[in-house]
C-alpha cells in the first residue's frame, strides 16, 4: 500500500510542478497535457492503493483533490464524503467538500461546508476568507464582514 501511495504522491507532485511552477505566479486556467497525464497517473495509483487498503483516508483525500482539478466534482464529492465518514475529526474532508461547491459557485453549500470545516479547525485562515467570499457572492455583506474579522 505504501508503495502505491508514494507513486500517487509522485504523480500529484509532478502535476503540481507542471501546472504551478514554470515561471507563473498565478495558476493558469485549465490543465496542460503533461498535467493531465500526471493527474491520470495519480488517479490510477490511488485507485490501486485504495483497492489494497480501502480504509486509507489519505488516499481518498488525495483522489478527491485530483478529481476536483480534473473537474470531476461528483467523484470528488463521493471521496470527500468517504473521508469524512472514516475520520470526522480530520479537517481535509470538509475542506474538499467546501472547495467542490465553491468551484461550482454553489455558494450556500460552500458556506455550509466552510462552517463545518471551521467547527473542526477554527484556526483555518483560508476557510474564513473563502467563507467571506461566498457570502459576498450572495450579496450578504454583513456576514462577509463577520467572516473577514
Amino acid at each position: 500500500m505504501l508503495r502505491r501511495l508514494v507513486r500517487a504522491y509522485y504523480h500529484f507532485r509532478q502535476y503540481l510542478l507542471l501546472e504551478l511552477l514554470p515561471g507563473r505566479k498565478v495558476r493558469r486556467k485549465g490543465v496542460s497535457l503533461g498535467g493531465q497525464r500526471e493527474l491520470r497517473g495519480a488517479v490510477d495509483s490511488l485507485n490501486r492503493g485504495i483497492g489494497i487498503d480501502p480504509k486509507s483516508g489519505w488516499a481518498y483525500w488525495m483522489r478527491s483533490k485530483v478529481y476536483v482539478d480534473q473537474g470531476k466534482f461528483e467523484l470528488a464529492e463521493i471521496d470527500a464524503e468517504r473521508q469524512i465518514k472514516m475520520n470526522p475529526q480530520w479537517f481535509t474532508g470538509y475542506e474538499n467538500k467546501a472547495s467542490i461547491y465553491y468551484k461550482q459557485k454553489q455558494w450556500e453549500k460552500a458556506i455550509h461546508w466552510y462552517r463545518k470545516l471551521l467547527e473542526v479547525l477554527p484556526q483555518h485562515r483560508y476557510a474564513y476568507w473563502y467563507l467571506a467570499r461566498s457570502y459576498e457572492n450572495l450579496n450578504d455583506f454583513t456576514n462577509a464582514i463577520k467572516a473577514y474579522k
